[in-house]
């Protein structure tokens, strides 16, 4: 099955399965289901990747591990990590490290990354160009206004050889004004939607998953890498559980090598699997 008609494929699904979801306050409530503990995983219906991949271990990994799994549907980030550090939830898949730990800076979380699951390819669109090496000097290129996925795009355009980034500010602050050296003089930028200004612009960046879900034909790719380790997608917990027996079980369903095959399968030119 390909990911578009997976995709489809779980709209339909989604319906009955809501009613066998908890909201984040009731997540604790039934804690056994066909006498295996109950785990709650909190993540975003709006991402297709992290909804299957979750409904993916709780239908076909997590009872070979002695657990069951509750998949609480939370649609914004900010709510994720708040019911994960408030333990109205065991655990979520909606983050990588680098965002996890500003946020445990900013905030003072205490939320700690268990398993990384998969990288976005991070990708350099273009209407205009064919190559990046065509690039003109001056061109414009659009990036995130969000300060994760920004962070992301300069170390992406720093491995492609057109910028270099301040190599003192941490990833998960870096910024527009922290590029050091810009060769070509690029006008990077900052928008809400970067698929959406693509047709205003010389060139975008984002991952091939934001491209790809705005409908966006990868044709349009002049540059691209499978991620950095640093921006995998985790599996993330409240500290104080990581030791929790529980939530080691989890840990290793999410860990079983079917999950990275089925990903592979259906979303193989969008992501990669972290080698275990």
């Amino acid at each position: 099955m390909n990911r578009r008609a997976l995709t489809s494929a779980l709209a339909v699904l989604l319906l009955p399965a809501l009613a066998a979801c908890s909201s984040a306050g009731a997540a604790a409530e039934e804690r056994t289901v066909d006498g295996l503990p109950v785990v709650t995983v909190a993540g975003a219906t709006s991402n297709p990747l992290e909804q299957a991949s979750i409904e993916y271990v709780r239908d076909e990994i997590a009872a070979d591990y002695g657990i069951a799994i509750d998949y609480v549907h939370i649609e914004e980030t900010r709510a994720i990590l708040e019911a994960t550090e408030k333990k109205e939830v065991d655990a979520n898949v909606a983050m990588h490290e680098v965002y996890m730990r500003a946020q445990n800076e900013e905030n003072g979380f205490h939320l700690a990354a268990v398993v990384p699951l998969f990288k976005q390819r991070q990708v350099l669109y273009s209407d205009r160009y064919d190559d990046v090496a065509d690039l003109p000097d001056g061109a414009t290129v659009a990036i995130s206004t969000s300060t994760v996925a920004a962070s992301t795009a300069l170390k992406f355009l720093e491995q492609i050889g057109l910028v270099t980034v301040d190599p003192d500010v941490p990833l998960s602050e870096l910024a527009v004004e922290d590029v050091v050296d810009n060769p070509k003089h690029l006008k990077l930028v900052p928008v809400e939607s970067v698929p959406r200004a693509l047709p205003d612009t010389d060139a975008a960046t984002a991952t091939a998953f934001a491209f790809d879900t705005a409908g966006i034909d990868p044709v349009a790719e002049i540059a691209g890498i499978d991620g950095l380790d640093e921006y995998a997608l985790q599996l993330v917990v409240h500290q104080d559980s990581v030791d929790d027996p529980e939530v080691s079980k989890l840990a290793e369903a999410f860990a079983d090598p079917r999950l990275a095959a089925f990903v592979t399968e259906n979303y193989g030119d969008l992501v990669t699997p972290l080698e275990r």
